[in-house]
């Protein structure tokens, strides 16, 4: 496998890992807002890492959208969510998230 794609995974891995922690406390009636937030930053500022090549000779004022990897946090979410209270929700990620009840 390439390393690039081995990269990816590991990120979605990632943000899996984070959102069955967020739908384990949700599940537990816990509160989520705060953990939920700082994952959203991180993920804005995970966009911003172009800074870091920034020097004299180079700048880019484009930073990576992360729309798609929020829904996929929230997809994520949600599917975790439907095995830790027994749901049987089918999670369906396009455009927009839609929950199918079986």
């Amino acid at each position: 496998m390439n390393k690039l794609i081995r990269l990816k995974e590991n990120y979605y891995k990632y943000l899996d890992k984070k959102s069955r922690h967020v739908a384990r406390l949700l599940s537990m009636k816990r509160p989520i807002t705060n953990l939920l937030l700082k994952y959203i930053n991180e993920l804005y500022n995970s966009a911003r890492l172009d800074a870091s090549f920034k020097n004299k000779n180079f700048e880019s004022a484009y930073h990576n959208p992360i729309s798609s990897d929020l829904e996929f946090l929230v997809a994520r979410i949600l599917y975790h969510y439907s095995i830790y209270k027994k749901l049987n929700w089918k999670i369906l990620e396009k455009m927009s998230i839609k929950l199918i009840d079986r």
